[in-house]
């Protein structure tokens, strides 16, 4: 048996909660949002689901885009079917879910 959507949603969140585990940001309805690590280095990868553009709040990340060297703070605007990767130079760093993606069907 398959919980619906919102149930699933309300579970993962209590688990979270229950753990005190925090999701890098809070996006927008059909935003994946991964953390990825290296020595020395934290990458930011944005996906955009949705069939329209979106805005991302970084909170109080700043980042850089390593193909323009645009820096980048306060929001990121993804255009439908958007995808960004970013390289994190400033993080509030709560434990972290190492991926939280939010999918819906469309």
């Amino acid at each position: 048996t398959r919980p619906e959507p919102d149930d699933l949603s309300r579970l993962l969140d209590k688990i979270c909660a229950d753990a005190d585990v925090d999701a890098p940001l809070s996006a927008p309805e059909g935003v994946e949002v991964t953390v990825r690590e290296r020595p020395g280095a934290r990458f930011l990868f944005l996906l955009n689901h949705n069939h329209h553009a979106v805005t991302v709040p970084l909170e109080k990340m700043t980042a850089v885009d390593p193909v323009t060297k645009e820096t980048l703070s306060g929001i990121v605007t993804l255009k439908p079917w958007d995808a960004r990767m970013l390289e994190l130079q400033a993080y509030r760093s709560p434990t972290l879910i190492e991926t939280h993606s939010v999918e819906h069907s469309v």
